[in-house]
Order: C-alpha cells, then structure tokens, then sequence
C-alpha cells in the first residue's frame, strides 16, 4: 500500500496547519527572484497553487497517482507528472528553484542524498533549494507541539515511520545540513521550532 491511502484526508488535516508555512515559501521564491518552480514530491499540489497564483512557473512532481489526482483537479493549468523524484529526467539546470516539503523525513538517507543530488543538478548553477521538514525543538513549548506530529507520523506505513524515526535520531534538519554540506543562506522556524524551512544555495 503506497503513501497515496490517505491522499483523501490529506488537506483536510494539514492545509491549514502548513499554509503558513507554504505562504513564507512563495515570498522565499520571490525574493530570490526563482521565476521557474519544481516542487520535488508535491503530493496534492497546494504549494503549487500558491505560487501558481502568484504567477510562477511551477511543475510538480509525486509518485503518488492518487495524490496527483487530488492536485490536478485544484488546478488544471499546472503540469503535475507522475515521476521518481530521485530521477526526473530534466536536463541539466533547468529550474531556477527546487522546492523539498516535508519529503525528506520519509526517506533512507540513501535517498535523502540521492534526492538532493537530483534537485541540485536540475536547477541552475547559482540556484535555490528550498526544504522544509522537521526539525529538533529545543523548548517546552516545542516538545508539546510536536507530540501530535509524532502520533501522525507513528500512523504511516512502516518503512515511512521507521526512516522518520531514524531521520529524527540523527539530528533531523540539521543532520542533513551539515552531512550534505548544504550552504543556508535563510532559515525561518515554525511552531517553536518543530518545522523549519531553510533556502540553499547550490
């Protein structure tokens, strides 16, 4: 069974939790003038229609059918192909701007390197990668927002869960900052630190 079950509850339980989130992303893509978009497993497409609507160039990306689906009917206009994001088949500096939302997590680090990889050869040479996924919260009031984050993510198939858990004994965000010896040139916190977004330069 693919991640793709529960693509049905997937906006009713998170879309309003991650527009926040989503909105600081399309001002990131903005500001460093990223004109044209791929969102590296987009899921239902709801960062895509935001900067869609601020007049992006955008194309997602999933290999999720059903997810696809959903994010299709948002907006038809949208180019959503059902591809591997470690492989996409774009030539060379193609993008301006790869957008990683809450993809890494859920993946082996084999994975998170190879995903990574593949963003950073697909955009241009001076270009931008923009990830968003958990990071560790220092704080009591962050250790509490987590917890309902924990249970959802407990939920998921098992290898999702397993390399989550993994992800989060290694040092989350971090880890994969300093392992790939990312260059962050921005990085903002949400909900006491539980998620953070960080801008990459290539």
């Amino acid at each position: 069974m693919s991640e793709g079950r529960f693509a049905g509850l997937y906006d009713a339980s998170f879309d309003v939790f991650l527009r926040r989130i989503q909105r600081r992303v399309v001002k990131i893509a903005d500001r460093h003038k990223c004109r044209r978009i791929v969102d590296l497993g987009c899921g239902t497409g709801s960062q895509c229609v935001l900067l869609h609507n601020k007049k992006f160039d955008v194309t997602g990306i999933d290999l999720s059918s059903k997810m696809l689906e959903i994010a299709r009917k948002k907006n038809a206009e949208i180019s959503f192909l059902q591809r591997d994001i470690t492989s996409t088949g774009f030539p060379d500096s193609h993008f301006d701007c790869a957008i990683i939302s809450f993809v890494l997590h859920m993946n082996s680090e084999k994975n998170e390197r190879k995903i990574l990889n593949e963003a950073k050869r697909i955009i241009r040479h001076d270009g931008m990668i923009v990830i968003t996924d958990y990071g560790i919260p220092s704080t009591f009031k962050g250790k509490i927002a987590e917890l309902p984050l924990k249970i959802i993510e407990n939920l998921a198939l098992e290898d999702h869960k397993k390399n989550y858990r993994k992800y989060m004994e290694r040092g989350a965000l971090e880890y994969i900052i300093g392992e790939n010896k990312l260059s962050v040139i921005e990085r903002h916190k949400f909900y006491f630190g539980v998620i953070e977004t960080i801008t990459v330069q290539k």
